[in-house]
């Protein structure tokens, strides 16, 4: 136990450390609280009070009316601070009468910054007793303790516990002297209890030349200080332990990859320069999952020197530790009288581990990752324990490794910060191989974001498809990214194959909100309207059906439309325009209208008339563009009417004129198919239905029973039932007259319908498959009670398997049965 009077180098560190944590409890002027102050007295009183971000704490005069406002503020680290709520602020009084002040701010996963405050001896500014982060830490767990004893009095204990190679073991107990207000600590029995007595006697010999090899080690715990500094390569920095006990019983532990045998050990003890106290340990115990060797280093009085220690034989472990058991005296404290001898600091400024791989390079270990087998798998681990060094390595060997080594190194890449991870799989994601490239976008993907400029810092590079793929996934990852660069690309480009991919790229922003308000951004700068036309055009075709729900759309339209006179511009910006138009947005309707109207060219009156589709203002337009003297312009207004809603009943008979008068055939076609939409009634069936006889193209008369079926046109059975069983119809027309017979529900054609079914079993031509199938569907609809029954035939095993399955699917569904199925 340390004697209480004595200034220790902890005691120093610790005040050290509260101003240099990057001002986590530090004081300042306050200018008020609105928390009630909680006092503690004594001979000087202190006032307490909670703040958002920390706590306020007043010295103030004996008699004196005490509270917090005026006081210093003293803040935890930031992480610990924002409600002034959750601050627990009390008075602990101690044996013999005196109190402190205890503050404790929560955290999370049962974290906490605990203060304790006292009045200071002399000045304004409180005695910090104590201030620090308990609970569950990295490398160890530290608990605050205060006990109420019955008489009301509070005992304060720390406790610092560590795990040493998988056992939990005690570090230092820290008891708050109520006398002194001082902590006073002592230190934990040995980490290794009885596993000394089967340690393995051991001498390290001196080993001034640096031997290379692979940083295998990662840090776990220690029993003080930070583990990370005895692993990072660099004998400028040393781990160095803080506890009391003269070094004795400091550890340091390690993770190691247990399919790596160790066969020795490097230890470089160069003193830190900041820490003239610190000394090296003449003596240390090496601990490992199964062994522990007790290793003497060598003469006691040399200092800054390196020890090799070889081991008996080769071992494999997961863990590997290092207690100090001895360690040089300590100087005298300024050679006062009186005064005890400072506790010196045990440090190890670097530990190295030997393994059988050492004498190969990181790139000779990354080639050897191909064949996948057990000497491929020590490599990784090598190379996973050299970090960013060993990822690099594997990255650039990666494309001349087989199938098994890039297994492997694709362990170690994806497990890899996205940053690092992407300079393999970027360039992948263009390659030849597509498995690679599928794999690739898979990565790439979620990375995200973060994916975004290394994606547009390749597509500068790339040149051809590869720059689409790029494109593509960077707008579709990274749109408030992308999107600029993707306008410029549009800008820079020379022609119309090159402008495409970055055009498809902006489609693909658009499929996410962000993208959507970073084109909106983009097009309403005005700096858009300085691009070059095409560009504007091409920004303008990618916003397609979305363009709409992008702010300043409707501006860039209007200003460009306004610039463009060539057919080519006036032609694709009707796409953009018809969206808009949809939207309710009168200057792009009027864009609309006018090439549905240009008497000048039936290109773009049948462009305005295929997008025109949908837009009410537009409607009579379309209506008149059915007789237009151009073929493209009826059929495209024909086809929007068919895509578009109902036809009201004078655009039907406009409709039915095309279907019996039109020279065109496919004219007539898109004519039938309006005619989906067209009135119910009786007359219309009847028109298209008389006009079957008289249509001369097997496409035209498919299209009208289609139709009819469509139209459930119950008074057409005859006319389709005709053309169904007509063994000198086109096959086309007659499946397609089958299935409406079961749309119609036709159940008094169940007897013919069930004998084409049939032929099923074995079908000599193509066209008898495709009439089978579609009358099993057609019954299928028409549900008769017996329907398992008539084709159970079909299910047999002698049936053709798609027979049987097609079958076997309609006797399950039932969803699509007709109204008062089960006719007979």
């Amino acid at each position: 136990m340390r004697t209480v009077g004595t200034k220790y180098r902890w005691v120093r560190r610790a005040a050290a450390g509260l101003v240099a944590s990057a001002g986590c409890l530090s004081a300042g002027v306050a200018s008020g609280q609105d928390a009630p102050s909680v006092v503690v007295g004594g001979a000087r009183p202190l006032a307490l009070a909670p703040a958002d971000d920390g706590v306020l704490v007043n010295v103030c005069a004996k008699g004196a009316t005490c509270d917090a406002k005026g006081g210093q503020r003293l803040r935890p680290p930031a992480s610990f601070r924002g409600d002034a709520a959750k601050v627990a602020v009390q008075v602990l009084r101690l044996d013999g009468g005196k109190e402190i002040g205890w503050v404790s701010f929560p955290g999370d996963e049962g974290r906490a910054f605990n203060v304790l405050v006292a009045a200071p001896k002399s000045g304004d500014a409180p005695a910090v007793l104590y201030s620090g982060v308990t609970g569950p830490g990295t490398e160890r767990t530290t608990t605050f303790s205060v006990d109420q004893s019955p008489k009301g009095t509070a005992k304060v204990t720390i406790t610092t516990r560590a795990r040493l190679c998988g056992t939990e073991v005690l570090v230092s107990t820290r008891t708050l002297d109520e006398r002194r207000l001082e902590l006073v600590t002592t230190a934990g029995p040995d980490p290794l209890g009885g596993r000394r007595a089967g340690s393995m006697k051991m001498t390290a010999s001196l080993a001034n030349e640096k031997v290379a090899s692979h940083r295998l080690l990662k840090p776990r715990s220690s029993s003080s200080g930070r583990a990370a500094l005895a692993v990072d390569g660099d004998e400028a920095t040393a781990w160095v332990e803080e506890e009391p006990g003269a070094g004795r019983h400091a550890f340091v532990s390690f993770g190691s990859p247990a399919a790596i045998g160790i066969t020795g050990l490097t230890l470089s003890l160069e003193a830190p320069a900041d820490l003239a106290g610190a000394r090296p340990p003449s003596a240390v115990t090496v601990v490992t999952d199964s062994s522990t060797y007790a290793v003497a280093l060598g003469d006691k009085k040399a200092s800054g020197t390196r020890y090799a220690l070889t081991l008996p034989s080769s071992i494999k472990t997961s863990c590997l530790a290092l207690v100090v058991d001895e360690v040089g005296p300590g100087p005298k404290a300024g050679g006062t009288k009186g005064e005890g001898k400072v506790d010196p600091s045990a440090f190890v400024a670097e530990l190295a581990v030997r393994t059988e791989l050492d004498a190969k390079s990181l790139d000779d270990l990354a080639k050897g990752l191909s064949g996948g087998g057990a000497a491929s798998r020590d490599h990784l681990a090598l190379l996973e324990a050299a970090g960013k060094r060993g990822l690099e390595a594997t990255i650039a060997a990666y494309p001349a490794l087989d199938g098994p080594g890039r297994d492997l190194a694709r362990r170690l890449v994806d497990a890899a910060p996205c940053a690092d991870k992407l300079v393999l799989y970027v360039p992948l994601l263009v390659g030849k191989d597509r498995d690679e490239a599928d794999r690739a976008r898979d990565r790439v993907r979620r990375c995200g974001k973060d994916a975004g400029g290394p994606l547009l810092a390749a597509l500068d590079r790339e040149t051809g498809e590869a720059r689409g793929v790029l494109a593509e996934e960077a707008a579709l990852l990274a749109p408030d990214q992308a999107v600029p660069r993707l306008i410029s690309g549009l800008d820079e480009a020379k022609s119309s194959a090159e402008r495409r991919p970055f055009r498809r790229a902006l489609g693909k922003a658009l499929t996410r909100e962000v993208g959507v308000r970073a084109l909106g951004r983009a097009i309403s700068r005005p700096e858009f309207a300085q691009l070059s036309l095409a560009a504007r055009v091409d920004v303008l075709r990618a916003l397609g059906d979305d363009a709409g729900r992008v702010e300043g759309a409707s501006a860039a339209l209007a200003k460009t439309a306004s610039e463009s006179k060539a057919f080519r511009e006036r032609y694709l910006l009707l796409g953009p325009a018809a969206a808009l138009a949809r939207s309710g947005d009168a200057s792009a309707t009027a864009i609309v209208a006018a090439a549905i109207t240009d008497r000048g060219d039936a290109r773009l009156r049948a462009r305005g008339a295929e997008v025109a589709g949908g837009i009410a203002p537009l409607r009579a337009k379309l209506l008149e563009s059915i007789d237009d003297s151009e073929v493209r312009v009826r059929d495209a207004a024909l086809a929007s009417l068919s895509r578009k809603g109902s036809l009201d009943g004078d655009a039907t008979v406009k409709v039915l004129v095309r279907l019996v008068k039109d020279p065109w055939t496919f004219v007539r076609r898109s004519a039938a198919a309006a005619l989906v939409g067209a009135p119910k009634g009786g007359a219309t069936d009847g028109s298209i239905a008389g006009a079957v006889d008289f249509e001369p193209s097997p496409l035209v008369r498919a299209e009208m029973m289609k139709t009819l079926g469509a139209r459930r046109a119950s008074g057409a059975v005859p006319v389709v039932a005709e053309r169904a069983f007509d063994a000198k119809e086109a096959a086309d027309v007659r499946v397609h007259a089958i299935e409406a017979l079961g749309d119609i529900c036709a159940k008094d054609q169940l007897a013919p319908l069930s004998e084409l079914a049939l032929r099923g079993q074995a079908p000599v031509f193509e066209a008898d498959r495709k009439l089978a199938v579609a009358s099993i569907t057609a019954l299928g609809r028409l549900r008769p009670a017996d329907l398992a029954q008539r084709l159970s035939p079909l299910t047999a095993e002698g049936a053709p398997a798609e027979i049987r399955e097609v079958t076997r699917l309609v006797l399950a569904d039932k969803t699509r049965a007709c109204d008062g199925a089960g006719a007979k």
